[in-house]
């Protein structure tokens, strides 16, 4: 294991039964096989007890090798494993055994070599078709994120798109207005009441939340029960892991994201960029239908000043006038009621 730099024995037999041996460091000085890697040498003798050895001891089952083989399995000039034999009468292996160990291992490394090749080629093909997956998948979340201009929905689009991407348990969209949180959609677990109360006593605890907004970079939380900042509420017993991340559009922060998951370690590197990715694609959904609301406030209060402008020009009757006022004023501003006040 060159990255580890370790020795692995996946396979070794003692008396024609299989066993299992610990792995090693590949600097254990006492080890005969580890001396064999790092130097790159075979070693051979006739008897173990009175040959000069390079190491103190043997990694073996028998206490008492006395004849032993050992070679390294080398490609080009890395050494990718090493064989040994040994037996426990001296004189036991001749020049014969020599040469073929040596041919063994010459063919074991290139066999080791093509194996590894494959796995890392399998490892880097699978690599891309995730990245692939997960390109694919943020570029249709984005989609559906500005798929509309209504403001509720949009908020409701980007759980929805985010749960195509990224797995959660509760996912909030909360809008901040006034330095306040003003209005949220969720999905997933918990009510309306239970979201409410969660929102407004972390945002009271002013830790979490307020750091996200202070600093506009994501927090993630591995394991909520070993963080401070994190608030435990009822009904939120089984959350293992959290993000947070900021909405920004236009230098303004526009509101959060936040997911919740029972699992511990859910929100890694890679789905830490997913979820902040389509964050920003959500802020920008977000900051259009702000726009859109308010284009369309601003067009609907010139059409009640024209309109109530025209009917003032054509009815010269005040009731009827003041009437027709009080009814465009409500239908443009959605009030409950109006009252216009004329003094005589």
């Amino acid at each position: 294991d060159v990255e580890n730099q370790m020795v692995t024995f996946p396979l070794a037999y003692y008396s024609y039964q299989e066993i299992e041996l610990p792995p090693i460091s590949v600097f254990d000085r006492n080890s005969l096989m580890t001396w064999v890697i790092r130097n790159n040498e075979p070693f051979a003798t006739e008897d173990w007890q009175t040959a000069e050895r390079p190491v103190p001891g043997l990694l073996s089952e028998d206490p008492n090798p006395r004849s032993i083989l050992c070679f390294p399995m080398q490609v080009k000039d890395a050494v990718v494993g090493v064989i040994s034999i040994q037996h426990p009468e001296p004189h036991q292996f001749d020049e014969s055994d020599y040469y073929l160990l040596a041919a063994i291992a010459g063919h074991l490394a290139v066999i080791i070599d093509n194996a590894n090749l494959y796995t890392t080629t399998n490892e880097l093909a699978e690599h891309s078709a995730r990245q692939f997956r997960m390109a694919e998948a943020l570029q249709k979340a984005a989609a559906i994120v500005s798929t509309s201009l209504e403001l509720d929905i949009v908020l409701d689009h980007i759980l929805s798109a985010l749960s195509q991407v990224v797995a959660f348990d509760c996912g909030i969209v909360a809008l901040i207005k006034n330095n306040e949180p003003s209005f949220f959609v969720y999905r997933g677990e918990g009510d309306d009441q239970l979201i409410t109360a969660h929102i407004r006593q972390t945002w009271e605890q002013r830790t979490l939340l307020q750091s996200i907004l202070k600093t506009r970079e994501a927090i993630v939380i591995d394991d909520v029960s070993e963080d401070p900042r994190w608030l435990s509420l009822a009904g939120k017993e089984n959350v293992r892991s959290w993000i947070g991340t900021p909405l920004v559009a236009s230098d303004q922060v526009l509101g959060l994201l936040l997911l919740e998951s029972h699992k511990q370690n859910a929100y890694r590197e890679q789905e830490a960029w997913l979820i902040t990715t389509l964050a920003s694609h959500a802020a920008i959904a977000v900051h259009n239908a702000d726009l859109h609301r308010k284009t369309q406030q601003q067009l609907a209060e010139l059409t009640t000043l024209y309109e109530a402008s025209a009917t003032m020009s054509a009815n010269l009757d005040q009731e009827t006038v003041l009437k027709t006022i009080i009814k465009e004023m409500v239908s443009a501003l959605d009030v409950d009621s109006c009252t216009i006040f004329v003094w005589d």
